[in-house]
């Protein structure tokens, strides 16, 4: 999936610590059903509630972005079997879904064969196709109750790793009845988009509670979420170690976990409760904030200058700004009269004044492209009118 830039909020005292915090959203999720989601209906603002309801089997760390074991127990073994490419992973023993039932490789199993199933013959896509690339996810198989092997037409990183095992997993006993039954339809994945979720078990550290429509949607902390508790440390010699006091889980990775520690994190979660707070616009959000009526906005297109340098004004307000990792850019397009003359748009290029566009249009907020620094130099690719973000 793609990842969103977001220049969060947020009161600094006394939410710190407390039972209930409230988050502003400036537009409402349009489902909470994860089949939708992923397929015809992803929106940031429903990924905002529902992501961190569904963990894989692999994920990153915090900061400093490592692949590490999630649901599974370590890295995968790795093998070539014939014509197809062998990834066994062992899976962590300690995960319980919401309804108290164990975690186990059926749930794992079921998700991936599934997930390809109504790809291939139902066109399921989206952010579905992504994770399960039917031309190289094969199937998956249970070894044990803990274990499972997954078939690759070959090893690869974007497929394998960051694809088909980072999927989110869905539990087996609660889904398997509504898909089979959605088969019998005359639109399967239209039943299945339709489905009401709410009483769905899930892993993630909040289930859902309540969802008044145009108000607020409001998500409870799990006392028996698996991780919490987990201590992530990162150490400078890339080693990586996760481990859960709570339930005696330990994984070390990427080295020998010794030396000076880059980052150390305690998981959550830390309040009982999360609300989400719909706001019409953004003047709105802003004024809660600045009221403590909400303690964060989610905000996945940061802040306009107009309104950063408001809120730099009040005394309980921090702004936290995080690490740029994309880019906007404007370019020519070469394909239509006259930008298509090499000439006329080296005229133009001439013509405009770059420190005056970015310092006094737009406010300090893009920086002129001869500038460029060598980490944007980095994620930009092909010519000046190529780029990702």
């Amino acid at each position: 999936m793609k990842k969103f830039l977001a220049l969060m909020l947020l009161v600094v005292a006394a939410f710190a610590f407390a039972q209930t915090v409230n988050w502003a959203f400036l537009q409402e999720p349009i489902s909470l059903n994860i089949w939708d989601y992923l397929g015809p209906n992803a929106t940031v603002w429903t990924g905002y509630v529902l992501s961190p309801r569904y963990p894989g089997l692999y994920s990153y760390s915090d900061v400093r972005f490592d692949w590490v074991p999630s649901l599974a127990a370590d890295l995968p073994e790795i093998v070539q079997e014939g014509d197809l490419w062998v990834y066994t992973v062992k899976l962590r023993t300690d995960a319980v879904w919401s309804d108290g039932t164990q975690f186990t490789a059926d749930d794992v199993v079921w998700t991936l064969n599934t997930v390809r199933k109504l790809i291939t013959d139902y066109g399921l896509g989206g952010n579905w196709a992504s994770y399960i690339d039917k031309d190289y996810f094969v199937k998956a198989e249970k070894v044990d109750d803990f274990t499972v092997k997954a078939y690759f037409t070959q090893p690869s990183l974007a497929k394998a790793n960051f694809g088909a095992l980072m999927v989110p997993i869905l539990q087996k006993k609660y889904w398997e009845p509504k898909i089979e039954e959605a088969f019998k339809t005359g639109n399967p994945l239209q039943t299945i988009y339709n489905y009401d979720t709410s009483d769905e078990p899930i892993l993630g550290a909040f289930a859902f509670k309540r969802w008044e429509k145009g108000a607020f949607i409001e998500i409870e902390a799990r006392d028996d979420y698996y991780d919490k508790g987990s201590v992530l440390t990162l150490y400078k010699n890339g080693a990586v170690k996760i481990e859960n006091p709570n339930t005696g889980f330990v994984w070390t990775g990427y080295g020998e976990a010794a030396g000076e520690k880059e980052l150390e994190l305690v998981t959550g979660p830390y309040v009982e409760n999360i609300v989400y707070r719909m706001y019409l616009n953004r003047s709105a959000a802003i004024t809660a904030l600045i009221n403590g009526d909400v303690s964060f906005i989610f905000n996945s297109l940061g802040l306009q200058k107009g309104e950063e340098d408001q809120l730099a004004k009040i005394a309980n307000v921090k702004i936290i700004k995080n690490s740029v990792n994309g880019f906007r850019y404007m370019c020519f397009n070469m394909r239509r009269f006259p930008m298509n003359i090499k000439e006329f748009r080296q005229a133009i290029a001439a013509l405009v004044d770059r420190e005056f566009l970015t310092s006094r249009v737009l406010g300090g907020q893009a920086f002129p492209h001869e500038k460029i620094s060598n980490e944007h130099k980095r994620i930009q690719t092909g010519n000046s009118c190529s780029g990702r973000s």
